[in-house]
């Protein structure tokens, strides 16, 4: 599924992410990198649901946007999005004051205000 992040073990919505997320969601490209499909099989797959792809959609060499998901119990995000990065094996850094993690591949990981991004890193902070 989309959020399936590279370096990252299959994920179990209903333990994973149903206890934290919020009642909205949003997906934005800047760019289109790569198939020119990447926006329809985002749609197709939702954000956890349908055949799961073969690579994550975003950072370098793929489109260029994010995943924001609202939050429902920050702490739980923030412990979900931690460990994303750290399977990713991302290191800490920050852009005007707000820390994420990002990969060596271009993929940000990151909590901003109640959202939790997750992205290409130009498009992330």
């Amino acid at each position: 599924a989309t959020l399936q992040t590279p370096g990252a073990p299959q994920l179990s919505y209903a333990k994973e992410v149903a206890p934290w997320l919020g009642p909205h969601a949003g997906i934005f490209l800047t760019s289109l990198t790569g198939s020119s499909s990447t926006l329809l099989s985002l749609v197709k797959q939702g954000l956890l649901g349908g055949t799961a792809s073969s690579a994550f959609p975003f950072g370098s060499g793929g489109a260029q946007g994010a995943i924001v998901l609202d939050t429902s119990n920050l702490a739980k995000a923030r412990s979900f999005v931690q460990g994303l990065a750290r399977h990713a094996r991302a290191h800490s850094t920050s852009y005007k004051g707000v820390a994420y993690e990002s990969t060596s591949a271009g993929v940000a990981f990151g909590v901003v205000q109640r959202f939790a991004v997750i992205g290409s890193e130009g498009c992330t902070v």
